[in-house]
């Protein structure tokens, strides 16, 4: 093509950084969250997993939504809960239905409790205080993870009751004098319990998260071709 088909030139660095902000984790923006679907059109969970997987950036996505290695676990967590039947009673006075129960000798309104899932801040900037926030509201216990993204202390002053129910799980350390000062953190705060996971005694090998990393990572190999790209029309 001629010379004044030139358009300009094209820095590859400019394209990693272009697809690397693509993939960025971080939290939903005032415009994603205004678009949002209002929360009362959401009927099951597998609704709020769509929404998520449609406004969460791709980092968060797969933090949240992946298991380890080909998810055979994590299939068949689903496929035991789908074997739980609830017997109906026929004829029986069911005006008054009582959830309530207690959770380590803490009550709740239901058997069911937040399990710890860490760096909630990649969906929300208020992370796990608005986690704590919306236990509180609806009276179910709190186990913050051992990698939240915000300090027990915050998530302390963020519930919405004193006697408000807050366990913190712990992956024991191999500098075990990080894990003591931690507990005792936990303690200062007001932590009721400490859950010590035991199922990772190595990390876990996400794939989903491997791949969205690499599909980030290749991209500086064009710094490798030329040191840059012209652009004709």
């Amino acid at each position: 093509m001629p010379e004044s088909a030139l358009r300009g030139y094209i820095d590859p660095a400019e394209l990693a950084v272009i697809e690397a902000t693509e993939n960025q984790a971080g939290p939903l923006s005032d415009s994603q969250s205004e678009h949002a679907p209002p929360l009362s059109t959401l009927i099951n969970l597998d609704d709020f997993e769509e929404v998520a997987k449609g406004y969460l950036p791709a980092n968060a996505w797969a933090y949240y939504s992946s298991g380890a290695d080909d998810e055979i676990s994590k299939r068949n967590n689903r496929r035991a809960y789908q074997k739980v039947a609830l017997r109906p009673r026929i004829l029986k006075k069911v005006s008054s239905i009582d959830t309530t129960t207690s959770i380590l000798g803490h009550a709740v309104s239901l058997p069911v409790y937040m399990s710890p899932v860490g760096i909630a801040k990649l969906a929300h900037p208020d992370g796990e205080c608005a986690l704590a926030r919306g236990a509180g509201k609806e009276g179910i216990a709190q186990v913050l993870a051992n990698s939240s993204s915000m300090s027990i202390e915050q998530v302390r002053a963020a519930r919405t009751a004193e006697d408000q129910p807050l366990f913190l799980q712990l992956y024991v350390n191999k500098d075990i004098q990080r894990s003591v000062e931690l507990v005792k953190r936990a303690v200062e705060a007001g932590a009721r319990g400490i859950w010590i996971t035991v199922d990772s005694p190595v990390v876990g090998k996400r794939e989903s998260d491997e791949r969205l990393n690499l599909a980030v990572t290749v991209r500086p190999s064009l710094h490798f071709w030329k040191t840059s790209i012209l652009i004709f029309v």
